[in-house]
């Protein structure tokens, strides 16, 4: 019976017998500037210049969309009149952690229906809020600054003059399209 007493002292010893090692790893964060983001939202509507009654008689009128107010009034010598209900060109550009922010519009010289123009002149103003504070942008450029890390939506409006309308230019509905696009840094 000697025996069971050795195994047990045996697996005794065992037990306490351990190895020590040791060894290292490394521990690492890489930290970047968040990306830049921006998207344009062009659902703020088109740029309508409703209806207008040519001028009967002499002279001419223009349809003048005015991109700080978003108001259509008539100019010129003509007697036009307007109806239906006329709207500025809305678009925004949102996004986040930018340091600056750049859109660009290319305006198209004439409105045109079938073979018949009306010369245009586009105008665009640009606000920090939605409703008011609109300032006009001279130029194709609007260079801004961008809120940095966090998320941003900058309005713009579009109006502008669709020129020389007079009792016989011929009726129908003028159109052309107004090309935008920005960037974010």
């Amino acid at each position: 019976m000697q025996r069971p007493l050795f195994f047990f002292l045996t697996l005794l010893l065992a037990a306490h017998a351990s190895f020590a090692q040791s060894g290292s790893i490394s521990a690492d964060i890489e930290l970047q500037d968040a990306p830049a983001s921006c998207t344009f939202n062009t659902t703020g509507g088109n740029l309508d210049f409703g209806g207008l009654y040519k001028p009967t008689g002499g002279g001419t009128n223009d349809a003048v969309m005015d991109a700080t107010s978003g108001t259509l009034s008539l100019q010129g010598s003509g007697n036009g009149s307007t109806f239906g209900t006329p709207q500025v060109g809305a678009f925004s550009l949102g996004g986040s952690n930018t340091s600056s922010i750049t859109v660009d519009v290319i305006f198209p010289a004439a409105l045109a229906s079938g073979g018949a123009t009306l010369s245009y002149t586009g105008s665009w103003a640009q606000s920090a809020t939605q409703g008011s504070g609109y300032a006009l942008i001279t130029g194709a450029t609007y260079s801004g600054a961008g809120p940095g890390p966090g998320p941003f939506t900058h309005y713009f409006r579009v109006g502008g003059t669709a020129g020389g309308i007079a009792g016989a230019t011929p009726n129908g509905i003028y159109t052309a399209t107004v090309n935008i696009s920005g960037s974010c840094n």
